[in-house]
């Protein structure tokens, strides 16, 4: 999300903000209209998707023409076609689809109406960091950050699996799996654990089965918090995207723990949401800061020395990071 410049802003600045979820309304509507699958054989005219969707012919040239001017539709003459991504990513029963995601963003813009009240109480509109909680809403999370973090995933698991081969991988919180998932399509020798809520793990098997990985694949039930991650078992631990729920100090306790479950030359790798050291951009993790207030008790995003000196704290040294085309660079952190 690029920003103007302090001296550029206008009125007109705080018109487009207040504008910028119109987007996300006309995608919301599309989808429960079910207007891609329509056009994923042909094109198609406004009149022709209005019939085959039943809804007013004028209704649904406006919304095709919007998703034009969004990038979500190309247009020739009368007849709509779907953009790549828009095929990808927008038609029922492909891989990447995430329908289901826009879907719920009505329920994401409500949490958000309370953002004014949060800040006020610093208490969560809903706190996900929890079992029953969490259980329940990252299921339905999982399932986009699947495909979103597939690409960083698949970097990351390349530069890890040129470092050491046949490893030992601690997928922390694993969510669907992707970052284990992966690590073991980037090493065929990798032995991959993962760890998160029964239910998320039950998520999680489903892709990794998927990718034809789960005989590499063993499985640890249980709260992060809580769970038992042995002692100097693994040569890599994944957090990610984990740390920015836990706060600080569930931070720091979770970096011993993977200090302690990492065998001597073992690596902890951290994927967040990383603002810079004066918190003044990027954007995305200053907005994302928020976002734990709504949704966490104790949740925040954090600076690279602050995990920089909670690793070396924590017996992590040759803190290091590593680009993995993300909003922010994966963070490494070696057991020596």
């Amino acid at each position: 999300m690029d920003h103007p410049q302090a001296s550029e802003m206008g009125p007109r600045s705080i018109m487009d903000i207040l504008w910028s979820m119109v987007p996300i309304r006309v995608l919301t509507a599309a989808v429960k209209l079910q207007i891609f699958a329509p056009l994923e054989m042909s094109p198609q005219t406004a009149a022709e998707v209005a019939r085959q969707v039943e809804a007013d012919a004028r209704g649904i040239r406006m919304l095709l023409d919007a998703l034009v001017g969004i990038g979500f539709l190309t247009k020739a003459g009368d007849h709509y076609a779907l953009t790549p991504v828009a095929r990808a990513h927008l038609v029922p029963g492909k891989t990447g689809y995430l329908g289901d995601y826009v879907a719920g963003s009505a329920r994401m813009a409500e949490r958000w109406g309370g953002l004014a009240e949060a800040v006020r109480t610093g208490q969560p509109v809903m706190a996900v960091d929890e079992q029953e909680t969490a259980e329940e809403y990252f299921s339905t999370l999982v399932r986009a950050l699947q495909v979103t973090n597939g690409p960083p995933a698949q970097r990351l698991a390349a530069h890890l699996a040129s470092r050491r081969s046949a490893a030992r991988v601690l997928d922390v919180a694993c969510g669907s799996g992707v970052w284990g998932i992966y690590y073991a399509l980037a090493d065929p020798q990798a032995r991959i654990t993962a760890h998160d809520f029964p239910t998320l793990l039950e998520l999680a098997r489903q892709y990794i089965r998927n990718h034809g990985v789960e005989d590499r694949f063993e499985y640890l039930p249980g709260d992060v918090r809580t769970v038992d991650f042995g002692v100097e078992h693994y040569d890599v631990a994944i957090l990610g995207n984990i740390c920015h729920s836990e706060g600080e100090a569930g931070s720091r306790a979770l970096l011993r723990q993977m200090a302690r479950a990492l065998r001597p030359g073992g690596t902890a790798a951290i994927i967040d949401m990383i603002p810079n050291e004066a918190r003044t951009g990027p954007p995305f993790p200053l907005l994302f800061a928020l976002n734990m207030l709504l949704h966490t008790r104790e949740g925040d995003t954090f600076t690279l020395a602050q995990y920089t000196a909670w690793a070396r704290e924590a017996g992590l040294e040759r803190v290091e990071t590593v680009d993995i085309g993300s909003h922010s660079p994966a963070i490494l952190a070696t057991r020596p």
